[in-house]
């Protein structure tokens, strides 16, 4: 083998045992699942959340200082 391929083998089973970068991959994954999940939840509970603080809003609105 020439030293040229000799250094690219080298050189890839370097990067095939790197695990480095793993953790900053699984973070990205991790950070974009609460993401979703997040933005799921305020899609499903956003409007009723609205309507329970304008019932609350009203009740304490409503209230009279004797």
């Amino acid at each position: 083998m020439t030293a040229l391929m000799t250094r690219s083998i080298a050189a890839l089973r370097a990067l095939r045992e790197d695990r480095r970068g793993a953790s900053f991959v699984e973070y990205v994954i991790v950070v974009g699942l609460v993401a979703i999940i997040s933005i799921v939840a305020f899609q499903t509970f956003g409007q009723a959340i609205v309507t329970k603080l304008g019932e609350e809003e009203a009740a304490v609105t409503g209230l009279q200082i004797q």
